[in-house]
């Protein structure tokens, strides 16, 4: 079984550790959401150096990251980002989105 999580590395910056897939994005997703919700600041920045695999839903579950911050007037950076990101991201057409032009 695959797992992905969460984890805080300092104020305002996580790192998602583990499988970015359709397995895992539901409760991670959560995760995120609800993080994003509680921080008092108006920027997050997610490390990916630990992320070992990643397919389109998570993707889509940083995309949505994105947007949810928007909304909120935050903003969100990705650091550390694997090229298979970049690939799928680019595939995908949502490397603006993401910040990854």
């Amino acid at each position: 079984m695959n797992v992905a999580s969460l984890v805080t590395v300092s104020q305002n910056e996580y790192a998602i550790q583990g499988s970015l897939d359709n397995e895992t994005v539901p409760a991670l997703w959560k995760q995120l959401e609800s993080t994003i919700k509680s921080i008092k600041s108006k920027c997050i920045t997610l490390d990916l150096f630990s992320v070992e695999n990643i397919d389109t839903a998570g993707v889509a579950c940083l995309v949505n990251g994105c947007i949810y911050c928007n909304k909120k007037q935050i903003t969100m950076t990705l650091k550390n980002v694997p090229d298979s990101i970049y690939k799928l991201a680019k595939i995908s057409d949502v490397d603006g989105i993401l910040g990854l032009q």
